[in-house]
């Protein structure tokens, strides 16, 4: 029996769906160029669980545009198991005897289709677009990684687009990335469409 009934009980879940231990309370698994990660940290005596899926090529593509040691990184999608579950945060309790197993299920329910539904270059779009939606600039790193996933799509106009006229505000690194990842969405021809 685990140490900690909360691992055990995730372990238990994700180990048939591929997932491996790389710590005491991280799984990892690598499906189809993209990584998945459930992970549980302790808060108030009480544990979070989070989980985030990271498209592999576009990580790559998106450092190899960029200067070495150039502000901004790689952003992945992410989520809190128990946002979700409602939208709210979740927490279980240490010390609740059904936390475990409740753990399990919505990780079962929730977590393992929330990864699975981002195993697409369309799906990825899709989710890095909505987090840039409603903001004049959005999220420089999720920017970023959009307009790289467009160009993956053969579509580098909008790619170039995504990255003209960034705010001033922003720190030197991070426009030295910017214009990086510019000039190689727009100058370099893309691969053929993914999708």
């Amino acid at each position: 029996m685990s140490r900690n009934p909360y691992a055990g009980a995730v372990n238990a879940v994700l180990k048939p769906h591929g997932f491996h231990k790389v710590s005491g309370i991280e799984w990892q698994r690598e499906v189809d160029g993209y990584l998945d990660d459930v992970y549980m940290h302790s808060v108030d005596k009480a544990f979070a669980v989070h989980v985030r899926v990271r498209d592999i090529a576009t990580k790559a593509l998106v450092e190899r545009a960029k200067p070495p040691k150039a502000g901004g990184s790689f952003y992945s999608a992410s989520s809190a198991l128990g946002l979700l579950m409602s939208r709210y945060a979740k927490r279980w309790p240490r010390d609740d005897p059904d936390g475990p197993s409740q753990v399990a299920a919505a990780i079962e329910a929730y977590a393992l289709p929330f990864l699975e539904g981002l195993h697409s270059i369309d799906a990825m779009t899709d989710y890095k677009r909505r987090q840039n939606e409603g903001r004049w600039w959005g999220d420089t790193n999720h920017r970023l990684d959009l307009a790289v996933l467009l160009w993956r799509q053969g579509r580098s106009k909008e790619a170039c687009d995504l990255l003209q006229n960034p705010p001033k505000r922003i720190p030197d690194s991070l426009k030295t990335s910017i214009e990086a990842v510019r000039r190689f969405v727009c100058e370099t021809p893309p691969p053929a469409p993914e999708g």
